[in-house]
């Protein structure tokens, strides 16, 4: 979608480039972008103070980048759930499970990265150890794409990916549409937030 692997020939079922992955990828950053400017709208009318809602604004997108999987990713996440839900706190390890659903760049990150890397079968990283005289040598580390996008806890899409629209993977579709729920229910309270509790002071 970005171009990362297009030079290498690697086999993948979906290019990486072309007009659909453009077009995707135009949509999905334009959405992302949408889905700030909406949500964070929605904290400066909200807020009566405007260092309030900066700082509000500021939360926002922290919490955004923290929770979009790379810096805590969703594996791991799933994984704290299950160990507090064994440990008698169900409910709280249901609201950990589902942190990433909360955050709309995680959705972002998905699409661009399932297109990049889930359908490569051929490695994507060759991790080589360089010579150097007196040290013990390795063999190379073949890390495949999907083994990433497993590490990272995004989906692979895979399922049905050959029936999906332009023949782009089914799971960047659903996650373009997750944007679109994103900034529709921004709009909405912008909407009702102006709507019911913002008056005209004259």
């Amino acid at each position: 979608m970005a171009g990362l692997h297009s030079s290498a020939p690697l086999g993948a079922a979906h290019s990486a480039t072309g007009p659909p992955a453009a077009l995707m990828f135009a949509l999905g950053l334009s959405l992302a972008n949408l889905v700030g400017y909406s949500l964070a709208s929605a904290i400066g009318i909200a807020c009566r103070s405007p260092s309030a809602g900066m700082q509000l604004g500021a939360m926002l997108a922290l919490y955004s980048f923290l929770f979009c999987g790379l810096l805590v990713n969703k594996a791991t996440l799933e994984r704290m759930g299950e160990h507090l839900a064994q440990s008698g706190s169900a409910a709280l390890g249901g609201l950990v499970r589902a942190l990433p659903a909360t955050s709309f760049m995680f959705r972002f990150l998905e699409m661009v990265l399932v297109n990049e890397l889930g359908t490569i079968g051929a490695p994507m990283v060759d991790i080589e150890q360089r010579a150097i005289p007196g040290s013990p040598h390795y063999p190379a580390v073949h890390v495949p794409g999907p083994y990433i996008l497993d590490f990272l806890g995004y989906n692979h899409g895979d399922e049905g990916a050959a029936g999906c629209w332009l023949d782009m993977p089914c799971a960047a579709w659903a996650d373009l549409q997750a944007l679109v729920l994103w900034l529709v229910a921004g709009q909405a309270s912008c909407y009702l937030l102006l709507r019911f509790f913002v008056s005209d002071p004259h």
